[in-house]
């Protein structure tokens, strides 16, 4: 799968290094991991933080929440937590232990490494 960067209101501007993702698919369980490598972020944004371009969206329903795991990542301003919208194809970044929106970071070299697991209805 192919890592898409941008905040909802599509104001942030990042060069990312790497963006191929790997993911294994059995039955309806999809588990997508990513590490970007090098980012360069120019412009931080503002709005909600999405990850986008998972390979499948997610199954519909409230128990279709998916929580992310992150590691090496100083690209937030804050530690991450997050989830995925049901019926969606990107990770929801926030706040770590709140549902409030993270914020990027500018600079460079800044670094993201994330798993998920996530159910979908393919």
């Amino acid at each position: 799968w192919t890592l898409g960067m941008n905040t909802s209101d599509s104001n942030a501007t990042i060069s990312i290094s790497n963006t191929t993702g790997s993911y294994v698919k059995i039955g309806r369980q999809v588990t997508a991991t990513i590490y970007s490598g090098s980012l360069n972020i120019s412009a931080a944004g503002s709005g909600s933080i999405r990850l986008t371009g998972l390979p499948f969206a997610s199954a519909g329903g409230l128990q279709s929440y998916a929580v992310p795991s992150f590691g090496h990542t100083d690209c937030f301003t804050n530690a991450a937590d997050g989830y995925v919208p049901i019926n969606n194809s990107y990770v929801l970044v926030t706040n770590q232990g709140t549902v409030a929106n993270n914020t990027y970071r500018a600079g460079s070299p800044r670094y993201m490494m994330m798993t998920v697991t996530y159910f979908t209805n393919e």
